[in-house]
Parts: structure tokens; C-alpha cells; sequence
């Protein structure tokens, strides 16, 4: 917590992982560059884990929007993250019965990062946590 901006630290209302992760990424530029806030704030959290032996630190999904760019991350430190899916097919799913949703639905795989933007155009690329520098 002690690498949260302290112009935002008054900000912060307790202490959970999600609440420190949010502003953490708020501190290295969440507003600017999503993917990149979220690669320099999972690359504190693994590093400090690191240092304190403790394993597995992060199993997580991150999602994040401007209103008009969906970015969303798909990261675990050890083992398979949580799952991330994006649709293959907007229109298919509104003509669907829910019964009949296979193969609409895309796996994004692990340690992948995404963009989707208004028109459903989606961009991946691999998640790279580095520490700040």
C-alpha cells in the first residue's frame, strides 16, 4: 500500500486486494495505459511476494474501461489463472437460446492480455508484469 500516490492514498477506504490492486493501477497510469499500469502493479505485487516467500500471489481477472476501450487481463504467478472469455460472435449470441452457447464463447489464454473496442474488435497480446523502475 505504501506505493499508492499519496495524492490518492486519502482515497483509500480499506485495505482489500481488489481496493489495493485499483489503486495501484491508478498510480501508474490506469487513465493513460490500462494494460501497461496493470503489468508495472502485478510486477510489485509478484516482486514483493517474491521477497517475502510467499507464493501464488496473484490469481486474477482484471477488466477496465474508458466507456469506449474494454481492457482486461487474464494473469496468474504460478498455476492456471482464472478464466477470461470473449465472445466470438455478438450477434450469434443475441440469436441464440442459452442452451446452444457453444463455440461462442473464446478462451483467452493464460498471462494474455486484451483490448476490445466499440465494434467488437479485440486485440491480444502477452501480459508482461515488470516491477517499476
Amino acid at each position: 500500500m505504501l506505493a499508492i500516490d499519496p495524492e490518492a492514498f486519502g482515497d483509500v477506504q480499506g485495505s482489500t486486494d481488489t481496493e489495493v490492486v485499483f489503486n495501484l493501477a491508478l498510480t501508474f497510469g490506469l487513465d493513460d495505459d490500462p494494460l501497461q499500469a496493470l503489468e508495472l502493479t502485478v510486477g510489485l505485487i509478484a516482486e514483493t511476494a517474491r521477497r517475502h516467500d510467499v507464493a501464488g500471489a496473484v490469481q486474477a481477472s482484471f477488466g477496465a474501461t474508458d466507456g469506449a476501450t474494454l481492457s482486461a487481463v487474464r494473469y496468474a504467478t504460478e498455476g492456471p489463472a482464472r478464466s477470461l472469455f470473449a465472445s466470438a460472435d455478438v450477434e450469434a449470441i443475441r440469436h441464440l437460446h442459452p442452451a446452444d452457447l457453444p463455440g461462442v464463447w473464446r478462451e483467452i489464454p493464460q498471462r494474455t492480455a486484451v483490448t476490445v473496442q466499440r465494434g467488437g474488435r479485440l486485440n491480444e497480446r502477452p501480459f508482461t508484469p515488470r516491477t517499476p523502475g
